[in-house]
């Protein structure tokens, strides 16, 4: 049972680790990383049965978290479109690729050893720490430092001649691939894909971030870490006594909304400035 939860906890910390990025940095609503979620799951699945190496899957997932920075950023600060519609658009794009790569809703995974359960936590945990580290660094550099200014204010930003497409797409860059390597991994340890997998992650994605920003409201990786660590196991604890009192599963997306809910309305209005 412990294992099982540190396992949880490790898949909701790549997507709250995401989240967080798209909306405490670059202030960019996105409602579609559960599609993006599946679409790296996805794109494993045919990888591995392809015969293909790890490094490969990699390569590709990389590949894609690219593109899609690219035409997201593009529509934002190009197109000028509301980051809401962007991700609307974009959340039945990704099913739609997911489908069509598959040929149907969900495929099963070979060539995965059966030590996958502990492979997974140590690919997540090796991941989540170079990822953590990788930021810590970034966020010091001048690079990154025009990343943060693209969300904090972006019209300051191009009178300082911060190019607002380049930086957000290193930026977009960065969440979409933890986001889709969280779901690599996830498909790695349940050795299939599923279009039907990524249901109800936005919502708890969207709680842990919401509590992670009571516990750390500046921009510190490392306490953004601990912190998404933290609530990501009060959640999972949470869902395992859900799952142990027989909480009916078909309610479950129902429980993850009223209990997002319940922090709205229960958090102080200062606390909820996810934006500043």
């Amino acid at each position: 049972m412990i294992l099982t939860l540190f396992a949880d906890v490790l898949i909701y910390m790549f997507l709250a680790f995401g989240l967080w990025f798209l909306l405490k940095v670059l202030k960019y609503p996105d409602l579609s990383i559960e599609q993006i979620f599946v679409l790296g799951g996805v794109v494993f699945g045919i990888s591995s049965n392809a015969d293909n190496h790890f490094t490969v899957t990699l390569s590709i997932v990389f590949v894609i978290a690219l593109i899609l920075s690219i035409i997201c950023s593009f529509l934002r600060f190009k197109i000028k479109l509301n980051p809401i519609i962007i991700s609307l658009i974009m959340t039945y794009v990704y099913y739609s690729t997911s489908l069509y790569l598959m040929g149907k809703s969900g495929i099963s995974i070979k060539n995965i050893s059966d030590n996958n359960e502990f492979n997974y936590m140590m690919y997540s945990i090796i991941l989540l720490i170079t990822y953590s580290f990788f930021l810590f660094f970034l966020f010091k550099s001048k690079f990154g430092l025009r990343i943060i200014s693209i969300g904090s204010n972006e019209i300051l930003a191009n009178r300082l001649s911060i190019s607002p497409f380049k930086y957000g797409t290193a930026g977009l860059f960065f969440a979409y691939f933890i986001i889709l390597m969280g779901g690599v991994l996830y498909a790695y340890r349940i050795k299939n894909a599923d279009i039907s997998y990524g249901g109800g992650f936005l919502l708890m994605s969207l709680f842990i971030v919401l509590l992670t920003n009571i516990i750390s409201k500046r921009i510190n990786v490392f306490k953004i870490l601990f912190a998404i660590l933290l609530v990501s196991l009060l959640y999972s604890l949470l869902l395992q006594i859900i799952i142990t009192i027989n909480f009916p599963s078909e309610l479950t997306r129902g429980f993850y909304a009223i209990s997002l809910l319940v922090l709205v309305i229960a958090m102080p209005r200062d606390k909820m400035k996810l934006f500043s």
